[in-house]
């Protein structure tokens, strides 16, 4: 795929299970958004990273955000990983600290944000920002794919 701007794709993303240092708690999920499309970059030395962790309040989490549009897209490269509750159980095994849940090969250059095609997300066109704000406001977009109407979050009583 050639894009004539550059977007935040899955390989500019990565999604990790964290330990939780408390013994006996769900381990949390964290992710880590390099941002390499942003005025002065290309005269950084060093992507700019930025880190997230979980959100008590789901609606204001950027990680629920994003595992809603990967589980859509089917983006993930464990064939089990299908649905919200499944990623949220996923545990971190042995001596390490934090599990890295990889995207399919083929997903690497997928636009995150991709604009909606008669109520379905379409596989290449990127969601365009201008500097007036959206050339396509989001509401006005068709809405989000089918499968996400399947998506449930796990419940919260934090």
């Amino acid at each position: 795929m050639i894009f004539l701007h550059q977007f935040h794709c899955y390989e500019d993303v990565r999604l990790l299970v964290v330990r939780n240092p408390i013994a006996g708690e769900r381990d949390v999920l964290a992710m880590e958004v390099k941002l390499a499309h942003h005025k002065g970059a290309k005269r950084r030395p060093k992507p700019t990273i930025f880190f997230f962790t979980e959100v008590d309040d789901p609606i204001f989490c950027p990680i629920t955000h994003l595992l809603s549009l990967a589980i859509a897209d089917g983006a993930f490269e464990a064939p089990s990983l299908t649905t919200a509750e499944r990623v949220f159980e996923h545990k971190v095994w042995g001596s390490v600290v934090c599990t890295p849940l990889t995207w399919k090969p083929e997903m690497l250059k997928t636009p995150i944000f991709r604009r909606a095609d008669g109520g379905y997300l379409s596989d290449a066109r990127a969601h365009l920002l201008s500097t007036q704000g959206l050339l396509e406001p989001p509401w006005a977009c068709g809405g989000l794919p089918r499968e996400a109407d399947q998506l449930l979050l796990p419940s919260w009583d934090g």
